[in-house]
């Protein structure tokens, strides 16, 4: 039921705010952001296409869709930073919006779109593995050309 949806939902973003915390530890003090939201990016879309597959029971989809959001929000939480100090405190908030938000943004924008013609021609696992799955692999991917460098260091610094 549509009731039934909303709660599972409401659910999967409680257990994914814990992803909020562990990214932002796992970022700061254990690996760097680059790595961090590359990992979340790749764990949460192969977890995502998990769900997608084989999750078909109440029980399956909570913890799939769980922990999927979970590794979302993480990859979030550390992107935003990450995409701030990668650039010269004098361009640093319009070159993260311009990399950044307007990324997720567009992507908020095509995704209802595109949902609701694509399902009717391939199907929900299919479609969500087309918008939801291939975008966050490949998100992942050019987080890969960007300098893996400690987190917290000033970029003036990088450049010395």
């Amino acid at each position: 039921s549509e009731a039934d949806a909303a709660g599972l939902l409401a659910y999967s973003w409680v257990i994914a705010s814990i992803g909020y915390l562990a990214s932002s530890y796992i970022g700061e003090f254990i690996t760097t952001r680059r790595n961090t939201v590359i990992g979340a990016q790749w764990l949460g879309a192969a977890c995502l296409a998990a769900t997608i597959w084989f999750a078909y029971t109440p029980t399956t989809l909570l913890i799939g869709f769980g922990i999927s959001t979970m590794l979302f929000f993480s990859s979030e939480c550390v992107r935003m930073p990450l995409s701030s100090e990668i650039f010269p405190t004098r361009i640093r908030t319009t070159a993260a919006a311009a990399t950044g938000s307007a990324a997720v943004t567009l992507a908020t924008f095509v995704a209802p779109l595109a949902i609701p013609a694509l399902v009717p021609l391939i199907g929900w696992s299919w479609t969500f593995t087309l918008v939801g799955v291939i975008p966050l692999v490949l998100a992942g991917g050019i987080f890969l050309f960007l300098e893996n460098f400690k987190s917290g260091v000033e970029v003036e610094r990088l450049s010395e």
